[in-house]
């Protein structure tokens, strides 16, 4: 019985063709639909990740998608199968996979469509619960510990962050680009909770992020290898995708 029911779950070539092509049709109608709604509709995929380009299959949500929709989510950057979780020393991000993402950002802003970038403190990986909160971890050597609780995940958003904002202001923010800087998804993780601080993971001071006003962009990234530089309007940035303590601002 059990061979029975394997046999019926296979696909053809030609099936499985079929079955990609209506969802990618089916994308289309939706974004269609939303846009006779209103206009200012947006439909954004979810989304572009790195695992098929680490196993040398390119980039096919990005292939077959990128068309068919508004705009697309990076919510993995330097996370996740874009962290080297292995690793014993730096880098501990996967550069060739934070470059592809560059790439594709490039792509899209040339089409104009939307980007939704997301990164977290650190190139953190497994998720575990911290508080009653899902919080993915650090890797075993990496150069900062685990927060064991809200207050020391607070902290760590807070001394973790120059890395990722460098590398989103330098290399991926641009028109219709948003950035996102948070642990997980949960609404304590992205806002304060002001009158129990312990409840949530988002810190209660954090002005040196919130109230950073780069200004508009005076140029585009400029790359010297992996080292990305770029001039803003109220300072420049220069950043090192192979070394997390390399970011640095000059005014």
């Amino acid at each position: 019985m059990w061979e029975d029911h394997l046999t019926q779950c296979e696909f053809s070539a030609e099936s499985e063709e079929a079955f990609n092509q209506g969802i990618i049709l089916a994308v289309q109608s939706l974004n269609d639909k939303i846009h006779e709604l209103d206009s200012e509709n947006i439909l954004i995929g979810n989304g572009l990740f790195n695992y098929d380009f680490n196993a040398g299959n390119g980039n096919p949500s990005y292939d077959d998608f990128a068309d068919h929709v508004d705009g697309m989510c990076m919510e993995h950057v330097m996370a996740f199968e874009g962290a080297n979780w292995q690793a014993k020393e730096p880098p501990f991000v996967n550069v060739n996979a934070l470059k592809n993402l560059v790439q594709l950002k490039n792509r899209l802003v040339e089409k104009n469509k939307f980007v939704l970038v997301r990164s977290f403190p650190g190139p953190v990986r497994n998720v575990r619960m911290v508080d009653g909160l899902n919080t993915p971890q650090l890797p075993a050597a990496y150069p900062y510990p685990n927060p064991q609780n809200n207050l020391e995940v607070q902290q760590a958003m807070k001394d973790l962050y120059a890395f990722p904002l460098a590398v989103y202001l330098c290399a991926f923010a641009d028109e219709k680009v948003l950035y996102t800087y948070s642990v997980w998804y949960d609404v304590r993780q992205s806002v304060p909770c002001r009158q129990d601080p312990e409840e949530c993971q988002f810190p209660l001071d954090f002005d040196e992020f919130l109230k950073m006003n780069p200004g508009p962009p005076l140029e585009e990234a400029q790359w010297e290898g992996n080292v990305c530089s770029r001039r803003f309007t109220n300072f420049g940035i220069s950043v090192n995708l192979e070394d997390e303590n390399s970011a640095t601002l000059t005014f």
